[in-house]
């Protein structure tokens, strides 16, 4: 047996091979590696179901701006919801309070209010 194991160490010293010495195969241990950079992420933009403090309420149709109370009462609204100052919807159920399809009112408020409260998303609606 002795003459086995020495056999095989003779052919394995001839041959290069050591079982104790390491590989260099251009691994990673020969050099340190270069730090991991971070990566910063954008902030979300903002909830689309956000609204200005006290907003949105229900209103009466009376109480709005005379272009929009004949476009509403038109429709047999009797309600709409106030969004924010000087924009409103209609009434459509429970979901214009969540997120109006349409936005009608002053046009500089409309467009504060999508750039604001809506990431910028554009509404139909009529404004003036």
């Amino acid at each position: 047996m002795k003459r086995f194991a020495a056999i095989a160490v003779g052919l394995c010293l001839t041959a290069g091979c050591s079982p104790a010495a390491p590989v260099d195969d251009g691994s990673e241990f020969d050099e340190p590696s270069s730090p991991a950079s971070t990566v910063t992420l954008p902030a979300p933009s903002p909830v689309p179901t956000s609204f200005p403090a006290g907003f949105p309420k229900v209103v009466s149709v009376a109480s709005l701006p005379a272009r929009l109370r004949d476009e509403y009462r038109a429709g047999g609204a009797a309600e709409a919801v106030e969004v924010a100052p000087g924009v409103w919807t209609p009434v459509q159920a429970a979901e214009a309070i969540v997120e109006p399809r349409v936005l009608d009112g002053y046009c500089a408020s409309v467009k504060a209010f999508e750039e604001q409260y809506r990431a910028g998303r554009e509404y139909p609606g009529t404004c003036w």
